[in-house]
């Protein structure tokens, strides 16, 4: 819905229907109006639906515990490429090649 309320703001502004002293004001008043009604839209539709069962959620949250990792595949995979820490520090380091400028 957010996007959809920035995509009218625009074609509003580009169609001539509203107006805005330039193309940056028109972004900056669209993400606003994003903002509100993804806002709007939460608090109306939250109410109106119906909460996930904790068998649902375990594992997926902190406050429902006992996780068991043994029978979990992915999380008793060790292969490199799913290791949180290994691909943090690679980011990391392609971060700071790319950053470099070169002359």
């Amino acid at each position: 819905m957010g996007t959809l309320a920035a995509l009218a703001t625009y074609l509003l502004y580009k169609g001539g229907v509203i107006h805005f002293n330039s193309d940056l004001e028109e972004s900056f008043w669209g993400a606003g109006i994003a903002f509100v009604t993804v806002a709007v839209v939460a608090a109306v539709v939250t109410p109106l639906t119906a909460p996930k069962r904790d068998d649902d959620l375990r594992g997926l949250v902190y406050g429902l515990g006992g996780v068991d990792v043994k029978g979990d595949v992915l999380a008793a995979d060790r292969v490199w490429w799913r290791s949180p820490v290994l691909l943090g520090v690679i980011a990391l380091v392609l971060s700071a090649l790319l950053y470099v400028p070169v002359f």
